[in-house]
């Protein structure tokens, strides 16, 4: 039984295609397109034809003659749209060479993956490659910090040439730092709040990415019982962390403890207001203040409370 082909829907999922921030969001965005046009008894290029043909006709939202036409109009506002942005990054870095400079990590993927080819199955010969180039994270909390740093990055130069991708190293380590953060198990406070941070980045984005969700998820639930299990009565501490006030330990914590778990707040969430932060390390709003200026100061370490 067909279905009659949805464009208004069918036309955001190819934005999501052509446009999404990783491969895995394209290809997620592109297989669900080929969902919907075999739904309609139809191929994707003859869905893509559609859609073309629906753009034709004069509207307010698509005024141009062709897809194509219309999606370089999109590119054109949205770049319109970021000219403070480009403003603030050149302010802040120099120049565009300056942002497009390699770093460091850059090279060394680079060079790791040297002479080496792929298609879009990637060999382990390639992971194993990009995973010695420089030492993988050693728990969920670094994974989603260095994860961020390609995502920040590859925004930022998005600003500046909205066709840009990572290069090739860099794309298959992204790609292994999210099937970290969606399979690894790591029970320990730091990991829950590192997980979690991560199923609502996506859900913020709309709803999830249409696959791993429900890995993390499992993996969310699978370390949340394994750290219960630590915490029974008798059981050797999981160490203890973020989320609660020190009125809940059976111990008062030292302040190295309290240090620690501002600090991790501060890397896995940096957008918290202090306030949020202190209220889940239970600690005073001004500790987390001084310890969030001794970060942008370049580490130097506050007195403790």
């Amino acid at each position: 039984m067909t279905v009659a082909l949805d464009i208004e829907k069918l036309a955001k999922v190819v934005r999501l295609m052509k446009g999404g921030a990783t491969d895995g969001e394209r290809s997620a965005a592109r297989s669900r397109a080929e969902s919907m046009a075999m739904s309609a008894g139809l191929t994707l290029d003859d869905a893509m034809a559609k859609l073309a043909d629906d753009n034709t006709q004069p509207a307010p939202c698509a005024p141009s003659s062709s897809w194509d036409d219309f999606f370089a109009g999109m590119m054109r506002e949205r770049w319109q749209d970021n000219e403070p942005k480009r403003a603030e990054a050149l302010k802040k870095h120099g120049s565009k060479c300056a942002i497009f400079a390699e770093t460091e990590r850059e090279r060394l993927l680079s060079e790791a993956v040297a002479g080496m080819r792929w298609g879009d199955d990637v060999p382990q010969p390639v992971r194993a490659a990009v995973m010695a180039a420089y030492p993988m994270p050693g728990n969920l909390r670094d994974a989603l910090v260095e994860w961020r740093s390609w995502q920040d990055l590859w925004k930022l130069r998005r600003l500046f040439d909205t066709r840009y991708e990572h290069p090739p190293g860099v794309a298959v380590r992204w790609e292994r730092l999210e099937w970290m953060l969606d399979n690894w198990s790591d029970p320990t406070f730091g990991g829950l709040i590192a997980r979690v941070t991560w199923l609502n980045y996506w859900e913020k984005e709309g709803g999830g990415r249409g696959y791993g969700t429900g890995e993390a998820i499992l993996a969310l639930l699978s370390d949340v019982f394994m750290l219960k299990a630590d915490l029974q009565p008798g059981a050797a501490s999981a160490g203890k962390n973020c989320q609660t006030a020190d009125a809940d330990y059976p111990e008062r914590r030292t302040s190295a403890q309290k240090r620690a778990a501002i600090l991790e707040m501060l890397r896995v969430n940096p957008d918290l207001s202090d306030g949020e932060i202190a209220r889940r390390c239970g600690v005073s709003r001004q500790s987390v203040s001084n310890h969030r200026k001794a970060l942008r100061d370049g580490g130097a370490r506050p007195n403790d409370d």
